[in-house]
């Protein structure tokens, strides 16, 4: 089991415990959240965790902690402030690894200070019915020392409108969402862990990490010329998102269908060439004994996509749209 722990520890403080054991993912997070910052009308967070991810190019190990100090502007508005820290230490790479992947190899340092904005009018996070969000966002890696430095630059909206409503007042959804990050540096100035990859439930119908640029390896050790293209991906600085899904209940409030499109690509450019498409339908299986996030199960298959793209047509998750 995947077990979260929330304890209140007064009117206003909560704690938080999660482990989430796996065998290609482990997560534990500790974390304490404040809404009124010493008695003020700031809010205040502070997290630590530890990491593991099995990818099929290498291992990831990453233990970092955050803190963060937000306020509200009004009814619609609110902003926050956030450090972070992590150690990332780059194990088990193969011999024909690309060298994106060896050049980060072993233990490195990040650190980074951001200021992200919100502009939501939805009135709840599960199951929202109209309302739209917007997020912008900018984070300066380096800032507070680390192996690196580089910015990332962030924008992302929402839109959910009700098309439809039945005698039993169940409610046909419509939404809109679309995502774009940036990194003004030089690819080569940014660690692949930090790079932009797209799939999984980010992008349905291709693998998790599985719309990306591909790398090069070193086939000849460091012989000149010796660099050849790769099918792994390397991950780009510049990604983009666009999609569109409609749902529709078909039993009571357990059970809803979904058709979708999702498009997007990843690049070391900013633009939309390599662009991808994808269409799908699936399940939604709303079950209150497991939280009210629904479970999805979504079938996809790429319409637009390159050669070396990842495919994948089923997956399944937990449908959290914000």
């Amino acid at each position: 089991g995947r077990p979260n722990v929330s304890l209140r520890l007064s009117r206003r403080e909560t704690f938080s415990l999660s482990l989430q054991p796996g065998t290609e993912v482990q997560n534990y997070t500790i974390s304490l959240a404040e809404p009124n910052l010493l008695e003020t009308d700031y809010s205040g967070s502070g997290a630590f965790g530890y990491r593991v991810r099995e990818f099929d190019e290498y291992e990831e190990r990453r233990t970092g902690g955050q803190i963060r100090v937000g306020r509200s502007f009004g009814e619609l508005w609110s902003g926050v402030v956030q450090a972070r820290f992590d150690g990332v230490d780059i194990r088990n790479v193969p011999a024909d690894s690309i060298t994106a992947i060896f050049a980060v190899k072993g233990y490195s340092n990040i650190s980074g200070l951001g200021l992200q904005l919100r502009r939501s009018s939805v009135a709840r996070a599960i199951r929202p019915s109209k309302g739209s969000v917007l997020d912008l966002g900018v984070e300066r890696v380096g800032a507070l020392m680390g192996d690196y430095d580089f910015t990332k630059l962030s924008a992302g909206g929402q839109t959910i409108i009700t098309v439809a409503e039945d005698f039993l007042g169940r409610k046909t959804i419509l939404s809109f969402k679309m995502t774009a990050n940036y990194i003004p540096e030089d690819v080569d100035e940014v660690p692949i862990f930090e790079r932009y990859f797209l799939g999984g439930r980010e992008f349905r119908g291709f693998r998790l990490r599985g719309v990306s640029p591909r790398g090069v390896f070193d086939a000849n050790g460091s012989a000149p010329g010796g660099l050849s293209p790769s099918d792994d991906p390397a991950g780009g600085t510049w990604a983009f998102f666009l999609g569109t899904q409609i749902e529709q209940p078909v039993f009571q409030d357990i059970i809803s269908v979904v058709g979708f499109v999702d498009s997007g690509t990843v690049t070391n450019e900013v633009g939309l060439d390599d662009y991808r498409v994808s269409i799908g339908a699936g399940v939604r299986l709303y079950l209150p004994q497991l939280g009210p996030a629904p479970l999805a199960f979504d079938f996809a298959v790429p319409i637009q996509d390159e050669e070396t793209d990842k495919r994948r047509v089923f997956s399944f998750s937990l449908d959290i749209p914000f």
